[in-house]
């Protein structure tokens, strides 16, 4: 098998089908059509890399997929000032940097990183009563709330 493969799950993504009926009105008259939909690879990917730097300066901490390819109807409304109707193409892909964290050190006067400016940081829950993940994972939660709760003075 070649693609679609999630190293973190260590699992290939497993193509599946829905197919529902679903109720039209055409001529004047109410019928059922079934609709299948196969789905062969996932419709929004969450990504970790390198998204390089801004200025060459710090991380670009975010991107996403742009709707460059994106199909616009727009004007089967009779008016092109009007958004839509339109297609979405798939899949959707928002990626975060693993460049975090990061401190940024401004001159003249502010050349260490005890007065640093400090980066954004990821993390995930499940929502359960388990503690949070902290990325990148050698950052634990135990120091992330030690900087929140005992800044270094400015």
């Amino acid at each position: 098998m070649t693609g679609n493969f999630d190293s973190l799950l260590g699992q290939f993504f497993t193509p599946i089908t829905n197919q529902y009926v679903e109720n039209v009105v055409t001529n004047s008259r109410l019928q059922q059509q079934v609709v299948r939909r196969v789905v062969g690879a996932p419709d929004v990917l969450f990504v970790v890399e390198d998204l390089g730097l801004v200025d060459n300066l710090y991380p670009n901490i975010f991107a996403r997929s742009d709707a460059d390819n994106w199909i616009n109807n727009d004007a089967l409304n009779g008016q092109s000032s009007l958004d839509g109707p339109g297609v979405v193409q798939l899949p959707i892909r928002f990626a975060f940097s693993n460049r975090l964290p990061y401190f940024l050190n401004q001159t003249p006067f502010y050349l260490d990183e005890l007065y640093s400016s400090r980066s954004v940081v990821w993390g995930a829950f499940d929502g359960t009563t388990a503690p949070p993940i902290v990325f990148p994972n050698w950052w634990s939660i135990q120091a992330l709330e030690e900087e929140i709760l005992n800044p270094l003075p400015p």
